[in-house]
């Protein structure tokens, strides 16, 4: 009996180290035990503990591994999905993003929420199979005006690129109608077209590129915040950014604008803190700006709470636009920025 029970402990152990869950990217997972969140870019930094039974979206895997009581698996950064709540049962917003270890999740059949566009840009129009390509398409309407960096100024006739139905000349604008999102049945491999008129030709401009500007929801409307008079919406922006500020903090704020709101928390500054950059994740972006300036207010979570920061004290360690909304994006890559 004592020989039979040794065997079963060690298939138990050998279960719990090799038997690690199946994760995949942009699928549905709950939280087998609650869950530390942390920020993405600095993962000492907890954001929030997710309660147990959390619904979440996998959007990156890592190939860092690692064993935790037994359980060999990745670490994720997960978005939190719709009915999510912290340790305590407190209520999260939907699109709080954050790092986490993959071992602790299982994959669930519950379905995702249904992105709202509110019928603008990004709004999903079709999807279909065309000559090998499965093809979603989305409405977007934007001038833009091509640039230097633009590789490919014709207009095709098709995202197969069948016939040359017209050239754009530099400087010169199109008028974008839809983003097709084409995907090589054969070889997985996608593409982004700008179907488009210019000078009264209708066709498909390449982007030369495989980013989706609206995937996995990017830019849907996660919420609608009544302030006074005033209604912000907020847009699902989801990215890494950099605080910066003078004054060696930032103010976080529970709702956005100056105006009827209160401080929740601070944000220490990059410019002061001599151990280097300090990075926050980014969750949703405002369509307004703070009356009188340029900026939007961008959404974050500190201390397991959602809060506001004022977009002018947030940067891109990088060139082009500072957020990646789908217009600034596609005439930033195709050249030029208004």
């Amino acid at each position: 009996m004592k020989r039979i029970f040794i065997t079963a402990v060690l298939l138990t152990l050998a279960f719990h180290v090799f038997g690690q869950p199946k994760l995949e990217l942009n699928k549905n997972y709950v939280t087998t035990d609650n869950l530390r969140l942390r920020n993405p870019y600095g993962e000492k930094v907890v954001l929030v503990v997710l309660n147990k039974g959390t619904k979440v979206k996998i959007t990156s895997i890592s190939k860092e591994k690692e064993i935790i009581d037994g359980i060999d698996s990745n670490w994720v950064t997960v978005e939190v999905q719709e009915g999510a709540s912290d340790k305590d049962g407190n209520p999260l917003k939907v699109g709080v993003v954050g790092k986490c270890f993959g071992g602790y999740l299982k994959e669930t059949s519950a379905p995702s929420r249904k992105p709202d566009f509110g019928g603008g840009n990004g709004t999903f129009i079709s999807e279909k199979k065309d000559g090998g390509f499965s093809i979603v398409v989305r409405k977007h309407n934007q001038n833009v005006r091509l640039g230097e960096m633009t590789r490919d100024f014709n207009i095709y006739s098709d995202v197969k690129k069948s016939q040359v139905l017209a050239t754009v000349t530099l400087d010169d604008k199109i008028e974008v109608k839809e983003i097709w999102v084409a995907r090589d049945l054969k070889d997985n491999n996608k593409s982004v077209w700008m179907k488009s008129s210019y000078k009264g030709t209708e066709g498909f401009v390449d982007t030369g590129s495989s980013w989706e500007p609206y995937e996995n929801g990017a830019w849907e409307i996660l919420e609608r915040i009544q302030v006074g008079n005033k209604v912000w919406i907020a847009r699902k922006v989801q990215q890494v950014l950099c605080v910066y500020s003078k004054d060696g903090f930032v103010e976080v704020r529970d709702k956005p604008g100056k105006t009827g709101t209160v401080v929740i928390g601070k944000l220490r500054s990059s410019y002061s803190n001599e151990s280097g950059p300090e990075n926050i994740q980014t969750e949703a972006i405002t369509e307004e700006n703070e009356e009188g300036t340029r900026y939007p207010w961008v959404r974050i979570t500190l201390n397991g709470k959602s809060g506001w920061v004022e977009g002018r004290y947030l940067s891109a360690e990088r060139g082009g636009p500072t957020y990646y909304i789908p217009d600034d994006w596609i005439q930033f890559h195709l050249g030029d920025l208004p």
